[in-house]
């Protein structure tokens, strides 16, 4: 008899077995084929979880042989639960409701497994690293690169849009709290991140924060009272920054997002914000940001969405460039990170901010 429980178990292992009745039921492959041989190419555990790579060729039943590479998602072996445990959790959250969805730009899912002590999990995805370039191999002074991730954002969102396709997901999962609760959570955060951050940063630099502030407050209120609107809001990535994304070598295709470990329902130029908040090489041109929403929109509108002006698109993408320069402050007091960490991220999303509100200065 088949069990789900006892293969899966078999991979948590230290030295890792891929029993043949699961790969070929989990992949769903043709009834009589068979696995000839398995490779494991990588195995390795990075801060968040242990990565395996696998190779599998099978052959079907007319004798044709198959090549399929997998990439699985592990909790690291013998750690102590930890906050991203809880995070790798969240993506198989994602990838359980929506891995059927082949309208969306994200990866093929096999597998999305949670136990109910939570303490394994487990997440199988189609391995495209020989078919995908990474962010960190494009050429990113080449806007159109950044165009075509703004496309696949697009799409996300627009998929997503006003709650449309989500009622599969638990879509306030992770983001829950009622908005004075919110307020506390900044409150505390900024001010026991201005304690330490004085040592590193000038006062001009650190008195922005209350600024900041004020208009990441206008984005968590907005973004609550349009969640039970339905109005203006979708799944959004949440961390959807150029190198969360993977480029095809085939251009006839659209890039790919991957790691969903931060998705929630929220405003969505919260993850355009992110994508011009990472290695942007027009930082500090107003210009080229603002090339970047208005190419984003215009896809909104092709793939569907209404009611959604380029003025209003503009503003959200400000407010969450606001929301965008506590990611530091939350880094030190949510997970206990210092400076070495995240202290560039205070220049990115403070410049980030300053140039958005350059942006809306016109409207």
């Amino acid at each position: 008899m088949y069990n789900d429980i006892f293969f899966r178990e078999q991979i948590f292992q230290s030295d890792p077995v891929f029993h043949d009745e699961y790969l070929l039921k989990t992949l769903n492959l043709p009834i009589n084929s068979r696995i000839i041989s398995k490779n494991i190419l990588e195995d390795r555990i990075t801060d968040t979880t242990r990565i395996i790579k696998l190779h599998i060729i099978w052959k079907a039943v007319d004798e044709i042989i198959h090549n399929e590479k997998l990439f699985f998602k592990l909790p690291t072996i013998d750690k102590p639960e930890n906050e991203f445990d809880r995070w790798s959790r969240h993506e198989i959250d994602f990838y359980t409701n929506v891995r059927k969805a082949d309208e969306l730009p994200i990866v093929k899912c096999y597998d999305a497994f949670i136990s109910e002590d939570k303490k394994r999990f487990l997440l199988l995805l189609s391995d495209i690293s020989s078919d995908y370039y990474t962010g960190s191999e494009i050429d990113r002074n080449e806007m159109d690169n950044w165009f075509m991730a703004a496309e696949s954002l697009a799409k996300l969102h627009s998929y997503y849009w006003n709650s449309d396709n989500a009622q599969k997901l638990k879509i306030l999962h992770g983001d829950d709290k009622t908005l004075e609760e919110k307020i506390i959570h900044y409150q505390n955060a900024v001010k026991k991140f201005l304690l330490y951050a004085s040592e590193y940063y000038d006062k001009e630099i650190l008195n922005s924060y209350q600024e900041a502030l004020e208009d990441a407050i206008i984005y968590e209120r907005a973004s609550i009272h349009r969640r039970e609107l339905n109005h203006n809001i979708s799944v959004i990535h949440g961390d959807s920054h150029i190198f969360n994304f993977m480029f095809p070598k085939n251009t006839s295709q659209k890039p790919l997002i991957v790691d969903f470990q931060f998705w929630r329902m929220g405003i969505p130029t919260i993850d355009i914000m992110n994508l011009a908040r990472v290695a942007f090489p027009y930082m500090n041109d107003p210009e080229s940001h603002l090339k970047l929403i208005k190419h984003y929109h215009s896809l909104l509108l092709e793939y569907g969405v209404t009611d959604y002006n380029m003025d209003e698109c503009l503003y959200d993408y400000y407010l969450s460039t606001a929301v965008a320069v506590f990611g530091p402050v939350f880094n030190y007091y949510d997970f206990g990170l210092g400076h070495e960490y995240w202290g560039h991220g205070v220049f990115d999303t403070m410049n980030n901010y300053k140039v958005a509100k350059k942006l809306i200065s016109t409207l």
